[in-house]
């Protein structure tokens, strides 16, 4: 085997491990309901599992300040899940206990993200429970995920065309 086949996959390999190792940062910015910017290389946190409503959104703002609220300036437990469009794909966590997306979801402020976390029970349950309490966005009489908004909004700019 040529070594210059060899060391590109050794050095994605090691990529893949450095980036799945668990680390702690400091939410230094919020970008949205589920979106952080960490101190560690200015690097784009998104929270696994959940998804927030849009800022143009019912409650896209409401989420981004519970967001705030939730991670501004803390030490945050990070454990990697994977990349998506360049940013960190992870579960936050205060502590050990306190699971950032989870918490939004109990405040009916996020969705559980069944497409990207369909084993993540304890957050369907959570946001049955939100649901069932009419918490947050569930207070609505329809609210729109996350998703059908943004295709919606892509839908509209095609039709404007």
């Amino acid at each position: 085997m040529k070594l210059h086949f060899v060391l590109p996959a050794l050095l994605l390999f090691a990529a893949a491990m450095f980036a799945a190792e668990p680390m702690r940062l400091r939410a230094v910015a919020v970008i949205d309901g589920d979106t952080f910017v960490g101190s560690k290389d200015a690097r784009v946190v998104r929270l696994w599992g959940v998804d927030a409503p849009e800022l143009d959104q019912p409650w896209g703002e409401a989420s981004k300040v519970a967001l705030i609220a939730l991670t501004n300036r803390r030490q945050l437990n990070i454990e990697p899940k994977g990349d998506s469009w360049g940013r960190l794909v992870a579960i936050a966590r205060r502590g050990k206990e306190i699971d950032i997306g989870l918490e939004l979801i109990k405040m009916g402020l996020a969705w559980h993200d069944p497409r990207y976390a369909p084993k993540a029970k304890e957050y369907a349950e959570a946001e049955a429970e939100a649901r069932k309490a009419k918490r947050g966005l569930w207070s609505d009489d329809k609210p729109v995920s996350p998703w059908d908004w943004r295709k919606q909004q892509y839908d509209d700019t095609e039709e404007d065309d």
